[in-house]
């Protein structure tokens, strides 16, 4: 649309724009509501016709438009200007107080973590925290140096009577009789241990006269026992004809004090073998006796050994007996 226009009498132009600029500033040109100056780029613009026929005194015609409501703009005869309705930009101006404080706005995104910054100094000791639960147990150390020796303890009850003791012995025997059937020579064993060679020896007065002999098997009782058990077994090693002769075996303990090296017969402590000898008899042929039921007192250290010997009745009574031997004590 075109505003409504200002009649200005004929003037020098620059005189014209002069006045249109006076007029603008003063107010004293009519304009139309609008868009004046120009919302986008705050320009006032004008249509000016030097010599108007359409004025009465032939004066020209200055003209302010609404460029954004008249989209024709200034008519072909018509020159288009713009003027800037703001002037030049004074200096900048003092800066005004501060403002109040805005409300607290949201928190913005976490940024990304910086760079480790220097190890502080160390801070003082804190106090102790509460003890933690035991660890598990740790593999033995080495054995340390053995203590002192302690003060003596007092003496502990006495004990249950320990089990039987059983001594054993055994070995080769040749054994003979003489004029009367009487023991000729007889084999002394060990109370305990078994011997590799005979170990014969004369009896006189029923006592072994061969001290080397007996010397070779004579051994200490290692405790005080009550004998229960006498036992003998007996293997012939060679065959015998004993026409109308019987041979009888004996095993016998003998036992000394310590304070004696002559160990006489233990009345009791006998052992008699079974069957005895007579008639045609095979090599390996065995014997064996078995005494129990006796209560025979024997000391601690006591000395002694075993006494294997035969005597002869019939009609032969001188005779030579090769035997196996062996034989077992038995003490509470």
């Amino acid at each position: 649309m075109r505003l409504v226009g200002v009649a200005l009498r004929r003037m020098r132009a620059a005189r014209v724009m002069s006045a249109a600029a006076v007029l603008l500033v003063a107010g004293g040109v009519a304009v139309a509501t609008g868009a004046i100056p120009n919302s986008v780029n705050g320009k006032i613009v004008l249509c000016y016709d030097r010599g108007d026929a359409r004025s009465e005194e032939g004066g020209a015609d200055l003209q302010i438009i609404d460029d954004q409501l008249n989209t024709k703009g200034c008519d072909d005869d018509e020159t288009r200007f713009s003027i800037n309705a703001a002037g030049t930009p004074g200096p900048q101006g003092p800066a005004g107080p501060t403002g109040p404080a805005g409300p607290q706005g949201d928190d913005g995104p976490a940024g990304q973590t910086g760079p480790a910054g220097p190890q502080g100094a160390t801070g003082p000791q804190g106090e102790d925290g509460p003890a933690g639960p035991a660890g598990p147990q740790g593999e033995d150390g080495p054995t340390g140096p053995a203590g002192p020796a302690g003060p003596q303890g007092d003496t502990g009850p006495a004990g249950p009577s320990g089990g039987d003791a059983v001594l054993m012995s055994g070995g080769p025997a040749v054994l003979t009789t003489v004029a009367g059937g009487l023991v000729g020579t007889a084999n002394l064993l060990p109370i305990s241990g078994q011997l590799q060679d005979a170990n014969g020896s004369p009896l006189a007065g029923g006592l072994p006269s061969d001290q080397a002999a007996r010397w070779n098997v004579t051994q200490v009782v290692p405790r005080a026992m009550t004998l229960t058990r006498l036992t003998g077994w007996f293997v012939l090693r060679n065959a015998m004809a004993l026409i109308g002769t019987t041979i009888s075996v004996d095993a016998q303990l003998y036992l000394a004090p310590s304070s004696s090296d002559t160990p006489t017969a233990v009345p009791g402590a006998v052992c008699t073998a079974a069957p005895a000898l007579s008639g045609i008899i095979a090599a390996g042929t065995t014997m064996s006796c078995n005494v129990t039921g006796l209560s025979i007192p024997v000391t601690a250290e006591s000395t002694g050994y075993i006494v294997v010997s035969a005597s002869a009745a019939g009609l032969s009574l001188v005779n030579a007996v090769s035997l196996q031997t062996a034989v077992s004590m038995t003490g509470a």
